[in-house]
């Protein structure tokens, strides 16, 4: 799974269109490609968040996550980095 970075209401590739590996340290599988952003991405996503600031700050938090929407399958990379599984699966370490 190739990662972008959200940018502007956006999934955007970096400038660099450089990527590093994500790796599960509990399996060393490759579980995704991280996007290696550097100061110009780091500067579109500033401007974007300076100009979305005035109408983002008037929305709920459930507004939010639903604008947000990540694609399937996203939510489950901070569990996989830490080496657990995602909910509702097992570990081959479970008893």
């Amino acid at each position: 799974m190739q990662l972008a970075n959200f940018i502007d209401g956006a999934f955007v590739s970096p400038h660099s269109g450089v990527y590093f590996d994500d790796i599960n340290p509990a399996t060393a599988e490759v579980i995704a490609q991280i996007p290696d952003s550097d100061e110009r991405d780091v500067d579109d996503a500033v401007r974007a968040a300076k100009a979305a600031f005035p109408s983002w700050s008037r929305t709920t938090a459930a507004e939010r996550s639903n604008l947000l929407g990540y694609p399937e399958g996203r939510c489950q990379l901070p569990f996989l980095r830490h080496g657990h599984p995602p909910p509702g699966k097992r570990s081959p370490y479970d008893r």
